[in-house]
């Protein structure tokens, strides 16, 4: 019996020593980088999680489903690759609201989260100041099992860098601990690819012994090989991604890491699934990008002059591989258009090109802007399909418009009252939040273009029954319009501003100095008139000008978000030549 005992007392310390030892950090202080939650119990293997980019296009929802996902899973802890907040503002309060919102989220996990920094949460020296003082420090190690983790910080006092005194830390970190079983090392910036000087300091301080290593940043999923060690870059975990799948590394999911005697095991788990380490390697990318380049059809802009029983266009598909892609598609059927053909399957060789016409008609005579679109339902493979992109292609006929002649009275003050009503239309396109646009009284847009023999004016009216200024953010991060230009030789005039209480203007290309631009604000939105010289655009299109394209994107932003939650409203659904307006005053 006392034997006994004695066995289950030894036993007893074994496990309180395991758990006193498991966990050594570099520095306990008053703020660590990490949260306080409880380690799962030691066992002869752990497993930990690894999330990706959650911003630089952060999409509402996705990372809370990862928090729940994650305890559903019960990793030991988790731990990022950086860019948490959206960042980029000197905005004291917005910063808070950003970290306190990430907090709450991270504090729903079960087990430990570890704080590692990218270029949105340090994007300047307040963020970095406010980080130091809710987190401590930007880069640290720590212990878990034998295991040594590095958390670098590739934004130490620049973007793209790591200090002198960083690299001097990490030096001195992995000479004092040789004997660890193995070494990770955390960290936004794949810099690597980049040669930075710090960064190849610590890889050569990392010299013979096991590490694997895990970056973000590109939002895009690769696995390299480097010095014969595996170098990971994750995709997002609710980042700006296009999510074009799995296969080609733009994916929502997080990195399980179930850690070994003899090394890190990853797989990737969705949100919906589990998937194997090797999405996206150097023997692949080179396939999956071109493959995203070729996966993109242009057609000639179909321009109505004046009713018609026909129009034609041509589609052109470019294959940007060094091996044949194969083009796959057909035409769904319309009311009243009735193409000349129906079905295209054909295999373009490789770097080769392919233009095909298509002619549409109809049996009455009708104005062709007036129609639905005729829609191609297509796809883009490699022959042994291991790649393969589809979709729809809306074919459009766009509408000409004609410039009006200029009110007699017109003076360029960002007024509108020279116009006469403002006729308020919904916007064409939505993006970002579509959701959070509640009607035309949220954001409606009211647009006017006219010419005289010198100069072309453009006037536009927003209606905001919420409007939101600062002069902390971007125009395209409050209330804000951008203006686009497109002239035949396929130059773009683009104006980004904002009507704070001084005019912000933080987009100008190709914008003329002779050019006018005012805007005013109201308690329901916001006016702005302009004025730019035919000269200059005939100028830059290198050919007297007849025809544009304009567009106007409106910036919604109701209130102070956690993460821009704003609508981005496009005045016309963009396609080949929508906007089109002809110099003409009046219709022909």
């Amino acid at each position: 019996m006392r034997h006994l005992i004695l066995t289950i007392l030894l036993g007893f310390s074994s496990w309180a020593l395991a758990q006193q030892v498991a966990f050594e950090p570099d520095t306990l202080s008053a703020l660590n980088p990490w949260t306080d939650q409880e380690f799962a119990q030691p066992d002869d293997l752990f497993q930990f999680a690894v999330i990706g980019d959650l911003t630089g296009g952060y999409r509402s929802g996705v990372f809370p489903v990862a928090v729940d996902k994650a305890n559903a899973v019960s990793p030991d802890f988790v731990i990022s690759v950086g860019d948490l907040i959206e960042g980029y503002t000197k905005d004291t309060a917005q910063i808070q609201r950003w970290w306190n919102q990430f907090d709450k989220w991270v504090g729903k996990l079960a087990m430990p989260f570890f704080y590692v920094p990218g270029n949105h949460d340090l994007s300047n020296a307040l963020m970095t100041r406010l980080w130091e003082e809710r987190y401590g420090r930007t880069y640290y190690h720590f212990i878990y099992r034998n295991i040594l983790f590095l958390v670098l910080n590739t934004e130490d006092g620049a973007p793209s860098r790591i200090s002198a005194e960083q690299a001097d830390y990490f030096e001195s970190v992995l000479s004092q601990h040789s004997d660890v079983d193995w070494t990770l090392l955390f960290f936004h910036k794949p810099l690597w690819q980049e040669g930075e000087p710090g960064f190849s300091r610590i890889e050569t301080a990392l010299k013979d012994r096991s590490y694997t290593v895990f970056a973000g940043h590109t939002h895009r999923y690769l696995k390299q090989q480097r010095k014969g060690r595996d170098y990971y870059i994750l995709g997002t975990t609710g980042g700006g991604s296009e999510l074009k799948g799995a296969e080609f590394g733009q994916l929502d999911h997080f990195a399980w890491v179930t850690m070994r005697k003899e090394g890190p095991q990853v797989t990737n788990l969705t949100l919906e699934g589990i998937l194997h380490d090797s999405l996206v390697t150097d023997e692949t990318a080179p396939l999956v990008d071109c493959v995203l380049k070729s996966s993109t059809i242009k057609y000639d802009a179909i321009v109505e002059t004046q009713a018609s029983q026909e129009w034609v266009t041509n589609l052109r598909f470019r294959n940007y591989c060094g091996q044949p892609l194969r083009i796959k598609g057909r035409l769904f059927g319309h009311s009243q258009l009735e193409p000349d053909w129906a079905r295209i399957d054909t295999i373009i060789e490789a770097y080769g090109f392919l233009e095909k016409a298509l002619h549409l008609s109809t049996d009455q005579i009708l104005w062709g802007s007036k129609l639905e679109p005729i829609e191609l339902d297509w796809s883009v493979e490699t022959l042994e399909g291991a790649f393969r992109q589809s979709f729809v292609e809306s074919i459009t006929i766009a509408n000409a418009n004609y410039c009006e002649k200029p009110p007699s009275d017109l003076v360029i003050d960002g007024r509108w009252e020279e116009w006469g009503r403002a006729v308020y239309q919904a916007p064409a396109k939505l993006e970002y939040y579509r959701s959070a646009w509640q009607g035309i009284e949220d954001c409606g847009l009211s647009v006017r273009v006219a010419a005289n023999e010198n100069n072309l004016f453009l006037a536009l009216k927003v209606q905001d029954d919420n409007v939101f200024y600062t002069p902390y953010r971007h125009s395209w991060e409050q209330e804000g319009a951008l203006l686009e230009i497109k002239l035949p030789n396929q130059l773009s005039i683009r104006l980004g501003f904002s009507p704070m209480d001084s005019l912000l203007v933080d987009v100008n290309d190709n914008w003329p100095r002779e050019g006018e631009l005012k805007a005013t604000r109201s308690k329901n939105g916001f006016a702005a008139e302009l004025s730019l010289p035919i000269s200059h655009l005939e100028q830059l299109n290198a050919a007297p000008l007849d025809q544009f394209q304009l567009q106007w994107t409106v910036y919604d932003h109701d209130h102070l978000e956690d993460q821009y939650k704003g609508t981005k409203a496009l005045w016309q659904n963009p396609f080949p030549g929508s906007g089109t307006f002809f110099l003409q005053k009046t219709k022909h």
